[in-house]
């Protein structure tokens, strides 16, 4: 009696099976990096969110005087209250508190922060000074997150700009990078605490200063994610 086996594949058979692996495979291993990605900058984002409110609100119990004193005290070894009595050295004794720096830098060395920012949809978010961050301190952690801190006229109270991933891309507003506030009572809140999460990364202003305009809403946005980039 005639018996055919077959014990192995055809060399086409092969060809097709590997065709398919690599056609699911370019579909979905980008969006599994972007997650993990993703994932990674949201923790970190988190992380140096509640690390700046334990920092204000330890200066704030330590001075046993708000941040903002009208006296013009000095709170965590510098003054809260004026631009022109801040300094550099004095924003970064702060941060110092609770991060550990490993470089400091310039708003246009590139070394801290990236040269150029954007936002989710694409849109150049320079701002009408021609510069993407604004700050008096530029620091890198050794986490590498950059940090640039300064006192905000407008509003009187401390501005930070956050880029969980240094000057390293993506450099998109809401999902690397965020800008926030301290308030009077030492807590963190939104840069534009009137912008919704519905408007992170969208100009509202006439006018954009920094990307800070356009990362109004983000951090609002995150918290009502569970901290999770979307």
């Amino acid at each position: 009696m005639n018996r055919n086996f077959r014990n192995a594949f055809t060399l086409s058979e092969v060809l097709i099976t590997i065709g398919l692996i690599a056609v699911v495979a370019a579909f979905t291993i980008p969006t599994l990096a972007k997650n993990y990605q993703y994932h990674i900058f949201s923790g970190l984002i988190k992380k140096t969110f509640y690390q700046l409110e334990d920092a204000s609100l330890s200066v704030i119990a330590e001075e046993n005087v708000p941040y903002n004193d009208s006296n013009s005290s000095p709170v965590g070894g510098f003054y809260w209250t004026s631009a022109a009595t801040t300094t550099p050295a004095d924003l970064k004794a702060f941060l110092s508190k609770y991060f550990k720096f490993v470089k400091d830098c310039s708003d246009s060395d590139g070394k801290c922060f990236a040269k150029k920012y954007k936002t989710q949809s694409g849109i150049d978010a320079k701002g009408s000074t021609g510069k993407y961050v604004v700050g008096q301190y530029f620091g890198l952690t050794d986490s590498g997150v950059g940090l640039c801190a300064s006192y905000n006229n407008s509003n009187n109270r401390m501005s930070i700009f956050i880029d969980v991933n240094g000057p390293k891309p993506p450099n998109i507003v809401g999902i690397d990078a965020y800008a926030v506030s301290i308030t009077d009572d030492g807590h963190v809140v939104d840069y534009n605490t009137d912008k919704s999460a519905e408007q992170c990364g969208v100009l509202t202003d006439a006018t954009a200063s920094h990307y800070g305009t356009y990362a109004g809403g983000c951090i609002k946005k995150l918290i009502q994610n569970n901290w999770k980039i979307k």
